[in-house]
């Protein structure tokens, strides 16, 4: 067999990978979106504690951690709360390629 139609046969089998991998990301930015939006998390102001969406606990996190005031929200819990939100999106963009492999695997099956 020639180089180059080695090197045809190599590009199609990075080609197949890179498909199968697109799904992670599907997958991942599904569920990081979904979590963002649908996801509560509790904010503590102060003097009461808010259930609110994660997108806006991330948002007033990020201006209380701007602010010059020192108080109430020196252990800033966004980082724990993000690390965990990676770590589900990451989970179910495994759970999506997972699925994707075993589809592909059964689809191609004799």
């Amino acid at each position: 067999m020639s180089e180059e139609v080695q090197a045809v046969i190599d590009y199609g089998r990075v080609g197949k990978r890179r498909k199968i991998f697109g799904w992670f990301f599907v997958g991942f930015t599904i569920a990081f979106v979904g979590l963002a939006i649908f996801h509560q998390a509790d904010y503590f102001t102060g003097l009461a504690i808010y259930r609110i969406p994660l997108w806006r606990f991330y948002i007033l996190e990020f201006r209380a951690a701007q602010s010059t005031y020192v108080g109430y929200n020196d252990g800033s819990p966004a980082i724990p709360v993000a690390i965990g939100h990676f770590l589900c999106s990451a989970l179910a963009g495994g759970l999506t390629l997972g699925v994707a492999w075993l589809w592909r695997r059964r689809s191609n099956a004799p």
